[in-house]
Order: structure tokens, then C-alpha cells, then sequence
């Protein structure tokens, strides 16, 4: 007997054509529940590469002066004692960030003395019921061009000082800490830097001081501040731009697959 085949005719293309979209849409649901997983890393890619620019940069700004340590003309400093505040001028030279600062006048006033006895253990102190100050003028050199504000360059605060001998020879170490202040708006401008600046003090004075005060000719000093750097405009991404973010998004979710496979 022999068995008649079965003809299947138009309904065999049909049933092929079941079977491929079924493969499809199977393929297609795996993708879709591998991407959900991938969801989380791609929204955490797109959210650094877009908010890359809100997260500022800072930029550190030095001021060094000296006095000469010797004579009237290159600064001198006093402090009567007590709860007197302690004031010191550097006139002999300056700069900004290795850049020479003309016309320099730095001036420094403390808050009034608290106590101690100038050992490095027990320092001199100043403030902070009220706050010190300090101040740089003159003409400061930013990018081969001269910035002249017509005014200080920076003023500031601190709310703590201390003043404690060296160990060698007549000189006492001055320090302010938390010094917080303002950048000539033509300096910043300059610097391309917000005005707001935080920083710290030091300075080495020469002269012999006590408790009841001391004065003599002023050393060296340095001005450490930090600043935030200005962001520049916005721009909106290219369209090549884009296409580079999905292509590498494609190709790790592609990589991702494979290894999960494997």
C-alpha cells in the first residue's frame, strides 16, 4: 500500500512564515529583556556624558612677597602685645603665579591677641572674636597682559592667626588660616576664575618680639588661594556627536551579549 504524501501547498509558505515571525518576535522579546537590564548602565553612561561640564574645576592661585629683612623701605611690622592686633606691610617685591606683581603693596592686620607665649607648641594667637585681613595691590601680569584694577587685586579674611619663633634666629612665623576673600572682578575676569577665593597665609617676620609685643622688618610671605574656574557656554551635542554615543552604546551592549552567551 502505498502511503499518499501530504500536500501542504499554499499553507506551507503560510506555516513557514508562522514559524519565522514567532523566531523573530522570540529574538526580538530576548533583546528587549536584555536592553531593560542594560537600561540602568546606559541611563548612568548618558547622565556622565552629558553633566561631564557641571562638575567645576578649580584653579590655584599664589602670591608670593617678600619684604627685604632689613631696612624701613622693604616693610616692617609691630604688635604692642596683649590683645593688640599685629600689622606687617611687604613692599619689596611680589608676584602672581611666578609673574611679577608691579606696584606692590601687601599688607597684613590680624585680630587681637588671645594669649600664648610664641613657642611653636604655644603660639601667639589672634582672633577670632574678630577676624584679620589681608590684602594684595599693584598691577599683576595674567597671560602676558598687565591686569590693573585701579584698586586691591584681592582683599580678604582670616579668622585665625598665630605667631610663633622660627628656631633660627630673630624671626617669628606668621600664620592665618581659613582665609577667605574676593578677586578684583578684572583679575578674575582675567584668571577666568569666579571672584570668591579660600586660602591660607604665611609669612616670616625678623625682629625680636615677647609677650609684650615686638616689631621689626619684614621677610617673606606666600598667599595660597583656590579658586573655581568659570564654565564656559553650553553647547548643544552635534548630531556626530550622538550618533558616536549610540554607536558605543551598541557595540558594549553587543559585547555584553556575546560575554553573557559565552
Amino acid at each position: 500500500m502505498t502511503e499518499a504524501p501530504i500536500i501542504l501547498g499554499d499553507h506551507s509558505t503560510t506555516l513557514a512564515s508562522l514559524l519565522s515571525r514567532f523566531a523573530l518576535i522570540s529574538w526580538v522579546k530576548g533583546q528587549k529583556m536584555y536592553v531593560k537590564r542594560l537600561i540602568p548602565s546606559i541611563v548612568t553612561l548618558l547622565a556622565m556624558f552629558f553633566t561631564a561640564s557641571a562638575f567645576a574645576d578649580t584653579m590655584n592661585i599664589d602670591s608670593s612677597f617678600t619684604g627685604d629683612g632689613s631696612t624701613a623701605a622693604g616693610g616692617t611690622w609691630s604688635w604692642a602685645g596683649g590683645s593688640s592686633v599685629l600689622g606687617a606691610t611687604f613692599d619689596n617685591s611680589a608676584s602672581l603665579n611666578s609673574n611679577p606683581i608691579s606696584y606692590e603693596q601687601v599688607t597684613v592686620i590680624t585680630g587681637p591677641g588671645t594669649g600664648g607665649s610664641g613657642t611653636m607648641g604655644d603660639p601667639f594667637t589672634f582672633g577670632p572674636s574678630a577676624a584679620g585681613s589681608v590684602s594684595v595691590g599693584g598691577c599683576a601680569v595674567v597671560n602676558s597682559t598687565t591686569v590693573c584694577s585701579g584698586g586691591p587685586l584681592f582683599t580678604g579674611s582670616f579668622q585665625v592667626g598665630e605667631l610663633a619663633y622660627s628656631g633660627s634666629g630673630p624671626s617669628v612665623d606668621l600664620t592665618g588660616v581659613e582665609v577667605v576673600g574676593t578677586l578684583s572682578s578684572t583679575l578674575a575676569a582675567a584668571l577666568g576664575v569666579n571672584p570668591t577665593v579660600t586660602g591660607s597665609l604665611s609669612a616670616l617676620l625678623f625682629g625680636s618680639i615677647s609677650a609684650s609685643g615686638g616689631s621689626g622688618f619684614t621677610g617673606s610671605g606666600d598667599l595660597g588661594l583656590t579658586a573655581t574656574v568659570q564654565p564656559g557656554p553650553t553647547s548643544t551635542p552635534e548630531p556626530s556627536e550622538l550618533f558616536l554615543i549610540g554607536t558605543g552604546l551598541f557595540a558594549l551592549a553587543t559585547y555584553l551579549r556575546t560575554k553573557h552567551r559565552g
